[in-house]
């Protein structure tokens, strides 16, 4: 059993993927090829992110939309989660800015809203949600709050793609929208790889030109952009994985539902608790535990494969040294979470063994 299982994963379509590699080291077409516009406008599609711009990685995304951001204001304050990677808050602080952290839920991880309005003041300028282990922050109260202070709202959905909040796609609610496609993600690259996506014409005309030298013709820049283009390799092999996506998450969706059903009487796990009228996609199934080293020495022994996301909140990384911020929703989580397998090629024979373990630690 493994934690990741890309290998199994991808091998129903890894032939179409090498021959559609091959096609593009005939024609030498490496960078912003062909396919990309195509692969741009099938996500545009699918998950109504109206424009959509394949970029060199998730992180890059989230740059790409704080430099757009840099054009209005000078510095500020972005309210965002100390429980996720560091990317969020790496690209506020190279953008030159500010990262303020609201606390987060219990019960979904995500950032909370009402420790989001407490953050809120006159050096406030953006609200940066993340969707955590692939399910929706609460984007309609994050929304109201942006409008009601005048905020611009960059959503994170690094980890969320295909979630949706009732009927709405993740992505479609920001100002500027950010992807990650690296490969352990649902959907994965080769490599690195992501999307940043808005409904605002004029902000994705200003992103096109950030990521290609600020230039729309080869030697002519209109402004001073950075190098974050997508690989014609990546296009190709996101292109095959649309294909599947949907299959792929509705097997996460299954897997979970197991998971919930085996461990809900073991009064020594917590489990997330999710809103009905929102689906996630099971990025990662993320558990809250009592004696969690002694659980994790117990897992290791029987040959279950588990990670810890997040082993700190970004607030107590060493580069923050005079840092005294102390949330309390946060700190529970950091010290209590577990997240389990739960890639699609996991067998429910898989997570019977795996809930069976766990509970025969509480139980025996």
């Amino acid at each position: 059993m493994k934690f990741v299982d890309l290998k199994s994963q991808d091998k129903k379509i890894k032939k179409n993927i090498l021959n559609k590699i091959n096609n593009i080291l005939s024609k030498n077409d490496y960078i912003n090829g062909k396919i990309n516009n195509k692969v741009e406008n099938k996500f545009s599609q699918k998950y109504k992110l109206g424009y959509s711009a394949l970029v060199s990685s998730g992180t890059d995304a989230l740059y790409l939309a704080l430099r757009l951001l840099k054009k209005k204001y000078k510095k500020g304050e972005i309210i965002t989660t100390p429980f996720t990677f560091f990317s969020p808050s790496e690209t506020i602080l190279n953008a030159g800015f500010k990262p303020v952290y609201a606390d987060i839920n219990l019960s979904d991880y995500n950032i909370s809203v009402k420790s989001i309005e407490s953050k809120i003041n006159k050096n406030t300028i953006c609200i940066l949600p993340v969707h955590i282990f692939g399910y929706p922050c609460d984007m309609n109260k994050i929304m109201k709050l942006a409008k009601k202070h005048n905020l611009f709202v960059i959503e994170d959905c690094a980890q969320a793609l295909g979630a949706k909040i009732k009927n709405k796609f993740v992505g479609t609610f920001g100002d500027i929208n950010a992807f990650s496609f690296y490969p352990t993600k649902n959907l994965g690259a080769y490599g690195d790889a992501g999307l940043v996506s808005t409904k605002n014409k004029k902000y994705f005309n200003y992103l096109k030109l950030l990521k290609n030298h600020g230039s729309k013709v080869p030697y002519e820049h209109l402004i001073v952009g950075e190098n974050s283009r997508c690989d014609t390799f990546q296009a190709v092999v996101l292109n095959e994985k649309l294909k599947t996506i949907d299959i792929l998450n509705k097997k996460r969706n299954l897997l979970a539902k197991n998971y919930y059903k085996l461990l809900r009487n073991n009064n020594n796990v917590v489990l997330p608790k999710y809103d009905k009228n929102n689906k996630s996609i099971y990025h990662q199934f993320t558990i809250l535990v009592k004696n969690r080293d002694k659980l994790l020495t117990h897992l290791s022994r029987n040959k279950i494969p588990y990670m810890i996301y997040y082993k700190k909140p970004l607030y107590k990384q060493k580069f923050f040294k005079k840092n005294k911020i102390r949330l309390k929703n946060t700190e529970t989580v950091v010290s209590k979470c577990i997240s389990l397998p739960i890639h699609p090629s996991l067998k429910n024979s898989d997570v019977q063994r795996i809930c069976k373990t766990i509970n025969k630690f509480y139980f025996q």
